[in-house]
């Protein structure tokens, strides 16, 4: 069984499901595991900060994502502020590994959504309110992580079951 829709057929996965990008937990067997199960393994740059672990991954994703039997794919969450000091050096790196796609947070994702749309990357924003959507789909945003209350992580101040209904209804992207 396969499900199509936008999102599956974007990714270029079975099933509408991403594995969340858990710091200091998501991993290369985990995200391997995913893409295996035919959806989308993803990790925090973060997770790999010594020189090379980043590389090395990411190498191994892109060997494994043309290997026979993988259905999924591999993405990558990138901490856009100016808080994380390793995100010029990792948004390259990724760049440079074509990471099929990214999830953005906290800051503005404009130089992802640039520097992925040069080769067809996807970037799919955190977003916990209106007003955060609106400008990442001006900005040429492929879709939206909805941040609700209780997330994990960086949790946003509404429930889910009121900023998803919010987001579908004004944002052409979420149809």
């Amino acid at each position: 069984m396969k499900i199509q829709n936008r999102f599956t057929k974007d990714l270029t996965i079975d099933f509408p499901m991403i594995m969340a990008p858990m710091f200091l937990v998501s991993n290369l067997e985990m995200c391997l595991e995913a893409m295996r199960g035919g959806i989308a393994g993803t990790f925090p740059t973060l997770n790999f900060r010594e020189k090379g672990q980043l590389e090395d991954i990411l190498a191994k994703l892109n060997a494994a994502k043309n290997t026979p039997g993988n259905t999924g794919t591999y993405g990558v969450n990138i901490i856009v502020q100016k808080s994380n000091p390793l995100y010029a050096k990792h948004l390259q790196i990724c760049v440079e590994a074509k990471v099929p796609f990214y999830i953005t947070s906290l800051g503005s994702p404009e130089e992802v959504i640039k520097e992925a749309h040069k080769y067809g990357g996807k970037v799919y924003c955190d977003v916990t309110n209106l007003e955060h959507a609106k400008k990442c789909y001006d900005l040429g945003a492929d879709g939206f992580i909805a941040v609700g209350q209780g997330a994990g992580g960086h949790a946003g101040p509404f429930p889910l079951m009121l900023l998803v209904p919010t987001l579908k209804s004004i944002s052409p992207i979420c149809r």
